[in-house]
């Protein structure tokens, strides 16, 4: 059951949302799905898809085998990896929305074990 000020701030973000959905225009309507509704990407049936086979050591997972397939597709080439200093500040920013700190950025470049990246992470 959640406490009383984990309800209080759920209601003040539900209030929050509600005027900003009315001030912006935005309208909730109820009725059945349309079928221009329907055709977004959300509705759709979950697929599964095996990866591309792809012969490169730039795809490290399934993930990077579905892009590098899509860039080939398309006559692209994945740029070379981030360096340490760039890699710690795009994932603070995707993370948190801020940079890292200096201490964090030092904290990360001396840090030289295989699990360096994870535990900026976590």
């Amino acid at each position: 059951m959640p406490c009383q000020r984990t309800q209080s701030l759920l209601s003040v973000g539900f209030l929050i949302l509600t005027l900003a959905g009315n001030v912006c225009g935005a309208e909730i309507r109820g009725g059945p799905i349309t079928p221009e509704e329907r055709q977004l990407w959300s509705l759709q049936p979950i697929e599964d898809k095996t990866p591309p086979h792809i012969d490169s050591k730039w795809a490290r997972n399934a993930i990077d085998a579905f892009i590098l397939d899509a860039l080939e597709e398309r006559g692209m080439q994945p740029l070379g990896s981030a360096d340490k200093r760039a890699l710690i500040r795009r994932v603070t920013y995707d993370l948190i929305g801020l940079p890292p700190t200096p201490d964090e950025v030092e904290a990360f470049l001396a840090d030289d074990t295989p699990s360096a990246f994870e535990k900026v992470v976590e």
